[in-house]
């Protein structure tokens, strides 16, 4: 046993904090369903670095693809900086709400790893620069890790699942 959850999971909402649950129940029992629109920014990055590497979009199209919302997304490897929104829903919010949680990780996660692995690439002055984080991670994110390492500026991966996933050998 792994102990991580499905895609499906994710897809049905199971992945959120429990206020937006009670929020959802709420708003239903209310009988209220506001077109709204959510803004997702970076506050702020470590460091009080001044950029980061924006990664994660692929997942996050697959939650939202679906739904009856419309969805601006900067393009996945740009830079970005604090308080630029990456990504504006806009719909109904018992549509998208459940959601957040999980696509804050999932643009978290992904983007301080393209992140970091475009500071690398720098701190290397542009030589080749391989990702080998695999083996530090649980095996379920490895692939997630390879592919984002990347998207950053990694010229190559480790891991046979990260290199199918970017079409490199």
């Amino acid at each position: 046993m792994i102990h991580a959850v499905s895609f499906d999971e994710v897809k049905s909402g199971k992945i959120t904090d429990v206020y937006f649950e009670r929020t959802l129940e709420i708003l239903k029992a209310k009988g209220v369903n506001k077109t709204v629109k959510a803004e997702f920014v970076a506050k702020g990055l470590p460091r009080d670095w001044t950029w980061g590497v924006l990664a994660g979009n692929e997942e996050a199209h697959e939650i939202l693809k679906d739904l009856p919302v419309k969805v601006r997304m900067m393009p996945e490897g740009t830079t970005f900086r604090t308080w630029e929104p990456v990504l504006e829903i806009s719909g109904p919010y018992l549509d998208f709400g459940r959601f957040e949680t999980a696509l804050l990780g999932l643009f978290c996660q992904a983007s301080g790893v393209a992140t970091m692995a475009g500071r690398c690439k720098i701190a290397a002055g542009f030589k080749p620069v391989l990702s080998f984080g695999a083996r530090r991670m649980h095996p379920v994110i490895a692939a997630m890790i390879e592919r984002n390492a990347y998207v950053g500026g990694c010229d190559g991966v480790a891991v046979s699942r990260g290199a199918e996933l970017i079409g490199q050998p």
